[in-house]
């Protein structure tokens, strides 16, 4: 499918080579070229190109390339018509969706070759077609096969392939036989037909290719022709049904035990881990609450009454001087060792030396105790 610029151009140009009665099809690998054929539009033979998206003739090195150039490289359905011995509207089928209002946007290229058939021959060929693209309308290919007894109609056009049934990518070489034909001067006729259209105009080419093309006599067995393209690979079919369970066959014989391996030898000891951080210090725990006072120590022993000093001697009589007093006795009642107590500012006798504090309860509650503190002496 394409735009075409509004060319006239001269049937002379691109329809060549008058299709005249040969005796037998010639030239149908097309090795010679397009010898013992006519063609119309643009019409070539060669191998593996561009222009054939690299694809190889299906036998020898050459096939016929029929293709649909834009803007100046086909002639009208009407050209092809004649071209190829059918009646008018003969191909009008393949004009779907075209018109001849939008620039002649409509058109194709043909070979064909006229020659003589008898009774029960038939006609054996293989075909590519490469749409090119795909588009809002539908380019396609064909082959007509006719007597030229009359001019071929409608029924004597066969549709090889479409955009629409190709889904816009290369079919890969197709072979095709006809049925047995009857005795007569035949027309077979290859096209590609491009449309395009005012409301879908599009740049998509197809291009035909032909190859190995035969006339194999009644009552012959034809060679073997090449071998197609693999098809494409059918869906998967539904999964079967399953069999019915085998019986369980008998134990094998329990294998012999394997040796021992050896014991492998102990790992070398992992490195010691680092030593993990300090921990942060607790707080300080509340204060406890105080205890009670204890009870008071026991009273010492009394100490030993001391000696009387001996009595002084007796004085003159009169008022004599008074003699020296005498030395003090050892206080009474205490003893080396003993504790003193005295409430804390007291000062205690001396004699005695500090050794601690305690605190007494006196009273008061158990939230708020009453107590006095006193300082503990030792008798030296």
């Amino acid at each position: 499918m394409r735009c075409t610029a509004n060319v006239i151009i001269s049937l002379a140009l691109l329809i060549s080579g008058a299709s005249v009665a040969q005796a037998q099809l010639a030239n149908g690998g097309f090795e010679s070229g397009l010898t013992s054929w006519s063609s119309a539009g643009t019409t070539s033979s060669g191998g593996a190109s561009a222009t054939t998206n690299n694809r190889a003739p299906i036998e020898g090195s050459v096939q016929a390339i029929i293709t649909t150039p834009a803007f100046s490289g086909t002639v009208s359905q009407a050209a092809l018509e004649t071209f190829l011995g059918l009646s008018s509207g003969a191909l009008s089928s393949l004009n779907n969706g075209g018109g001849a209002s939008f620039n002649g946007g409509f058109g194709g290229s043909a070979i064909a070759q006229t020659f003589t058939v008898q009774t029960g021959d038939v006609i054996q060929f293989y075909w590519d077609f490469l749409p090119n693209g795909g588009g809002g309308t539908v380019d396609s290919v064909f082959f007509t096969l006719h007597s030229t007894a009359s001019p071929g109609n409608a029924s004597t056009v066969h549709l090889l392939s479409n955009t629409t049934t190709s889904g816009g990518s290369d079919t890969g070489y197709q072979g095709y036989v006809s049925p047995p034909l009857a005795a007569g001067t035949y027309t077979l006729g290859f096209g590609a037909y491009d449309v395009s259209s005012s409301s879908s105009p599009d740049f998509a080419d197809p291009t035909l290719l032909i190859d190995a093309v035969q006339q194999i006599p009644a009552g012959t067995v034809g060679s073997t022709g090449p071998t197609g393209p693999t098809g494409n690979t059918g869906a998967t079919g539904p999964a079967g049904n399953t069999g019915a369970t085998g019986p369980t066959g008998d134990n094998g014989a329990t294998g012999p035990a394997g040796n021992t391996g050896a014991t492998g030898s102990t790992g070398n000891t992992g490195p010691a881990g680092a030593t993990g951080a300090v921990g942060p210090q607790g707080s300080t725990g509340p204060a406890g609450i105080p205890g009670a006072t204890g009870p008071a120590g026991s009273t010492g022993n009394d100490g030993a009454t001391g000696a009387t000093g001996p009595a002084g001697p007796t004085g003159p009589t009169g008022v004599g001087a008074t003699g020296p007093t005498g030395p003090t006795g050892p206080e009474s009642g205490q003893v080396s060792g003993s504790l003193l107590f005295l409430v804390q500012g007291a000062t205690p006798p001396s004699g005695y030396t500090f050794v601690g504090a305690t605190g007494f309860h006196t009273g008061g509650t158990k939230k708020h105790p009453s107590e006095i503190i006193v300082n503990i002496y030792r008798k030296n």
